[in-house]
């Protein structure tokens, strides 16, 4: 547990969730016993701060908040909403009301990952980027997240989230071949991250320049 950081964010923006959803769903990851970074906006920085009190370096488990404008981030600042407006008429989901700004989050992902394997703030060996929202349940309040690895997991790898065997139906009618990843979790060393961004962000920039969507996370993973 002391080997490994979790990365994830949170920021109010419009969402397919509520804000309150959110702050329920969040107590159940924060509250977990491993290092973390978290990226948030100066109105969550203090509801963070109180979940995350006990982990300011007890034990070995430690906390850095990070204050970042979302949008002065890597995604944030990619083209003018003009472009990010055009992705809303894109979306397949469009009875979900996704935002500009949850584009934006989806995508940064990666980049806050490879940023915290770039820093290593409390010199970890491993990353994985967690959605706020991933943990629905208490079961894992005070427990270590990330114990093993697969022994044949390579530094050069990442792991992602296998959802099921059968097309996601979210994720029909976009130009991938098969749709069996999620969102919520990446995992690896900083080599392996190292690639990963490498890949991601060279696989969105073909997309933008073919006109394809790009909001969604999953459609970018999948095609990778």
């Amino acid at each position: 547990e002391h080997e490994v950081t979790i990365v994830t964010a949170f920021y109010t923006i419009p969402s397919k969730h509520t804000t309150q959803e959110y702050k329920t769903w969040m107590k159940n990851l924060l509250l977990i016993r491993n290092n973390m970074v978290i990226f948030t906006d100066s109105k969550n920085h203090e509801f963070i701060q109180k979940l995350r009190s006990r982990y300011n370096g007890s034990n070995n488990i430690y906390t850095k908040i990070i204050v970042e404008d979302l949008s002065k981030s890597k995604i944030g600042s990619f083209r003018n909403k003009a472009f990010w407006s055009s992705q809303i008429k894109l979306d397949l989901e469009i009875d979900a009301h996704h935002s500009y700004q949850l584009y934006w989050i989806w995508n940064e992902k990666t980049n806050w990952l490879y940023r915290v394997s770039k820093i290593n703030p409390f010199n970890s060996t491993f990353f994985a980027w967690i959605d706020i929202g991933y943990i629905r349940n208490e079961v894992v309040h005070g427990e270590s997240l990330i114990r093993c690895l697969p022994h044949d997991f390579h530094p050069n790898q990442v792991m992602l989230l296998k959802i099921d065997d059968v097309v996601d139906p979210n994720l029909q009618g976009y130009n991938i071949a098969s749709a069996t990843l999620g969102g919520g979790f990446i995992g690896g060393y900083s080599a392996g991250i190292e690639r990963w961004h490498r890949i991601y962000y060279k696989t969105f920039e073909e997309f933008v320049q073919k006109n394809e969507f790009v909001g969604k996370d999953q459609v970018l993973m999948n095609s990778i």
